[in-house]
C-alpha cells in the first residue's frame, strides 16, 4: 500500500504552521527549533526526523509555494494575460495568504520566495515579449512589470482581490507593450 502515513502529514503540517505563526510574531531570526516544537506540540526528535534545522524547513516551504505559484503562472500564461486570469491567480493564492505573506518577507542566503516568484514572472514575461520588437529595453519592462506584480500580489493577499487592480495591471502591461513596440512600416 502506497498510502502516506497521516501522522507524518499531521506532524509536518503542525510544524509548518507553527513556524509561520512564530515567524510572523517574532521574525525568522528569533524563531528557534524549540519554540517551533513547543508551538506545534511535537518533540524535537519529530522535528529533526523531517528537517535538519529551521533553514531546511524554510527552504522546503519556499520550494512548496514556488511550485504552486509556478503552476498558477503557467496556467495564466496559457490564457494570454487576461484580467480574468489575473483575478483567478489572486483568488487561488488567497488560500495560502498567511504563509505566502510571511515567506515573501524572508530572504536568507539563496532561500527567497520573492526571488523565486520574480524569476518565474520574468521567464513568463520573456515568453510573452519574445515576439515583440520593442523600442525600449525588454529587461527594463520585465523589471518594471515584475516589481508591480509583486507589489500587487502582496497588496491583494493583504487586502483582498480587487477587479479594478487586476484590470489596471493588465492595462498597464498592454499599454507599455503597445506603446513601445516597433510598428511595421506601412
Amino acid at each position: 500500500m502506497n498510502n502516506p502515513d497521516l501522522r507524518i502529514q499531521k506532524s509536518k503540517r503542525d510544524i509548518e504552521q507553527a513556524f509561520i505563526q512564530l515567524v510572523n510574531q517574532k521574525g525568522f531570526t528569533h524563531t528557534n527549533v524549540k519554540d517551533i516544537c513547543d508551538t506545534a506540540l511535537v518533540g524535537r526528535s519529530t522535528f529533526y526526523r523531517y528537517y535538519d534545522d529551521k533553514y531546511m524547513l524554510l527552504e522546503e516551504l519556499v520550494k512548496y509555494y514556488t511550485a504552486i505559484f509556478n503552476d498558477l503562472i503557467t496556467n495564466r500564461t496559457r490564457k494570454k494575460f487576461t484580467t480574468t486570469s489575473l483575478l483567478e491567480l489572486y483568488q487561488e493564492l488567497e488560500d495560502y495568504k498567511v504563509s505566502m505573506l510571511c515567506l515573501l518577507n524572508i530572504s536568507i542566503d539563496d532561500i527567497s520566495l520573492q526571488k523565486n516568484f520574480r524569476k518565474i514572472l520574468i521567464e513568463s514575461l520573456t515568453q510573452y515579449l519574445s515576439t515583440k520588437k520593442l523600442t525600449v529595453s525588454k529587461q527594463f519592462i520585465q523589471e518594471l512589470y515584475v516589481s508591480s506584480v509583486i507589489t500587487t500580489l502582496k497588496w491583494s493577499l493583504t487586502n483582498g482581490t480587487d477587479p479594478q487592480i487586476a484590470t489596471l495591471m493588465n492595462t498597464t502591461l498592454k499599454y507599455i507593450v503597445d506603446e513601445y513596440t516597433l510598428k511595421a512600416e506601412e
